[in-house]
């Protein structure tokens, strides 16, 4: 081979590595944002498991479980207080120390 024909062919099938692997990754990219459900609320799958207990799909016990699950995640969480908010809030009174006699 004549020289510097060697390193041309080494870039070359690097390139072609690099092109390869770039199509690739745009195809996983593709396909993962295909196949990804939305994002379900805990109401919106209690709905779901309503209508499969309805068609009998589900026990009764089975629904009662699920239905016990998901209603544990809707209840609310405590919500931190905002600086605005805590502004407002009076501070505790002081209590002067107790001298014994």
């Amino acid at each position: 081979m004549p020289k510097g024909v060697e390193p041309l062919i080494a870039w070359t099938i690097l390139l072609g590595i690099l092109v390869v692997g770039g199509l690739v990754i745009r195809r996983v990219r593709q396909w993962r944002k295909q196949t990804t459900p939305p994002p379900t609320t805990p109401a919106e799958q209690l709905a779901i498991f309503q209508q499969l207990h309805e068609q009998g799909e589900l026990s009764m016990a089975e629904w009662q479980q699920i239905q016990a699950l998901l209603e544990a995640k809707q209840l609310p969480t405590a919500q931190p207080i905002a600086p605005e908010e805590a502004s407002q809030v009076p501070p505790p009174p002081i209590q002067e120390p107790r001298q014994e006699t």
